[in-house]
C-alpha cells in the first residue's frame, strides 16, 4: 500500500480538471483572439487569423485526445491498439520541441502485451518523460518480454535533462512524509496509483544526458 497523503475522490477530480483546463488555457486563448483578427478588413491580417485558428484547433483536438486517453475511461479487458496510440502520442508532440521513436517491434506482439490500462500508463509516462527534457530532444519507446514479464521502456535524450524530486517520491518511494498535492503534482500521483492499479514497477534510471522509465507489468 502506498504510503502517500490521501486524496479523496472529489480532490482528486477536481485537480485532474483544473491541470486539464490550465493545458488546454493557452490554446483557448490564442483561438479567442485569432477569431477577433477575422473581422478585419486587411487581406494579410485576415489570412493570419486563419491560419492560426486552423493550426490551433489541430492542436486543440490532439491534446483532448491525447489527455483523454491519460484521464479517460478505458477498456479494463482486451488489448490495447497500439497503433491508435502511437497516432496519439504523435500528434501531440508535432511541432513541438520533441520527437517521438517508436520500437515495439512485431505489431501483433505489442498487441498482446499491452493491455488498455497498460497502454494508458505509458502515455502517463511518456508525458512525464517528456517535462524531463528542458531543450529539444528525443524520446524513444521500446516494448519487449522477459521471463513472462512485459516491459515498456521509454528513453528521453536530451541536452539538458532535470527530474523533480516530487516526480521520484511519487513515482518510485513508499515513504511517510506527506507530499502536497496540487495541480502541479497530479499528473504523477495519478500515474503512481494507475500502476499501484495494474501492480506494476516504475524504475528510473538518470544519466548524464538521457533518462530512462522502465515499466514492469
Amino acid at each position: 500500500m502506498w504510503n502517500f497523503k490521501e486524496v479523496d475522490f472529489f480532490e482528486l477530480q477536481e485537480f485532474l480538471a483544473a491541470k486539464f483546463t490550465h493545458d488546454l488555457a493557452g490554446i483557448m486563448g490564442a483561438l479567442d483572439n485569432s477569431v477577433e483578427f477575422l473581422e478585419s478588413k486587411n487581406s494579410e491580417i485576415h489570412n493570419k487569423a486563419h491560419n492560426l485558428i486552423k493550426q490551433g484547433t489541430s492542436q486543440l483536438i490532439s491534446r483532448l485526445k491525447f489527455f483523454r486517453q491519460c484521464y479517460g475511461n478505458v477498456s479494463l479487458v482486451g488489448e490495447a491498439d497500439i497503433l491508435s496510440l502511437i497516432d496519439i502520442a504523435n500528434n501531440f508532440y508535432q511541432g513541438s520541441k520533441i520527437e517521438l521513436i517508436w520500437k515495439l517491434g512485431n505489431a501483433e506482439l505489442s498487441h498482446s502485451m499491452i493491455s488498455p490500462r497498460e497502454g494508458k500508463l505509458m502515455l502517463n509516462i511518456l508525458y512525464i518523460c517528456g517535462t524531463c527534457l528542458i531543450k529539444s530532444g528525443k524520446i524513444t519507446i521500446s516494448c519487449k518480454e522477459r521471463d513472462n514479464k512485459s516491459y515498456i521502456k521509454i528513453s528521453g535524450t536530451s541536452e539538458l535533462i532535470k527530474i523533480e524530486n516530487y516526480i521520484k517520491k511519487l513515482l518510485l518511494e513508499r515513504t511517510k512524509e506527506d507530499l502536497v498535492i496540487d495541480t502541479k503534482t497530479i499528473h504523477h500521483y495519478y500515474s503512481s496509483l494507475l500502476a499501484q492499479d495494474l501492480d506494476s514497477q516504475i524504475k528510473i534510471e538518470e544519466h548524464k544526458s538521457s533518462i530512462d522509465f522502465i515499466i514492469c507489468y
